[in-house]
């Protein structure tokens, strides 16, 4: 599976369950990379979330959510075990505790951060990346500079 995340400088993720910050250009980048895909997302950041068309979201959830497909942590761990990979979302996009589930389990193998080049105020911070490292940046603008991170 591959993670989307937009970061400030300092590393905020998100301020009162939505993003500090607003770049078109990730924006952008974000529907074209995610169109016509699956997507993991979790429920705050789901409900939080305004219509995504061309996507298919499948919602991380301790319970069933009516109209949304949904997948529980138990089931998720139970289909990672058996490498049902026809199940699993071509892409994470957050929240904070979707994205360490999925990099405990070392089911991430790609990271696609875009790294919004201001510092700003939040409550969640991206989560600590360990055991991949930064293969290429491309500038999206003056404001947004996309980084991808391999294992």
């Amino acid at each position: 599976m591959k993670m989307m995340v937009a970061a400030s400088l300092n590393n905020i993720i998100g301020k009162n369950n939505k993003l500090p910050f607003t770049c078109k250009e990730d924006l952008r980048w974000f529907k074209f990379m995610t169109m016509d895909s699956s997507c993991l997302v979790g429920r705050v950041t789901y409900e939080s979330l305004p219509k995504l068309p061309g996507r298919k979201l499948v919602v991380l959830s301790s319970k069933a959510i009516n109209g949304v497909t949904s997948v529980t942590v138990d089931q998720l761990e139970k289909e990672i075990a058996i490498y049902k990979c026809d199940f699993l979302p071509k892409w994470v996009i957050g929240g904070k505790k979707v994205y360490e589930f999925c990099l405990s389990k070392n089911i991430i193998d790609e990271i696609y951060l875009s790294r919004i080049q201001e510092e700003c105020e939040g409550d969640v911070c991206l989560p600590e990346i360990k055991g991949f490292r930064k293969v290429s940046e491309l500038k999206l603008s003056k404001d947004c500079i996309l980084e991808r991170w391999n294992k």
